[in-house]
């Protein structure tokens, strides 16, 4: 027999508070776990540069991805004057300045 309209969106209503619950619970073990800060000079094999923005990416499995928006570096540390940003996730990092 199947349930009801009702109880179809009592169900719907407790999967999406369950997942916002996990969701928060992954998030605050990742801004914990973070390493890394506004502003750090950090460099992976394709370039270097200095974070602006800190972002989680939380998967299906409930695991999560870090990677930073950072102002793009020059080898002697200096900005491109053009203002370039990129991305660097936190996997492929290999040195911090």
């Amino acid at each position: 027999m199947k349930v009801s309209d009702e109880v179809q969106k009592q169900i719907t209503g407790i999967k999406a508070k369950s997942d916002k619950q996990i969701f928060d619970i992954i998030t605050e073990f990742a801004k914990k776990s973070n390493i890394y800060k506004i502003d750090d000079i950090i460099e992976d094999m394709w370039e270097t540069g200095r974070i602006k923005e800190v972002s989680h990416s939380i998967h299906f499995d409930n695991s999560f991805t870090t990677h930073y928006v950072c102002e793009r570096l020059k080898k002697d540390l200096s900005p491109f004057k053009n203002g370039e940003m990129g991305i660097i996730y936190a996997c492929n990092i290999e040195k911090k300045y």
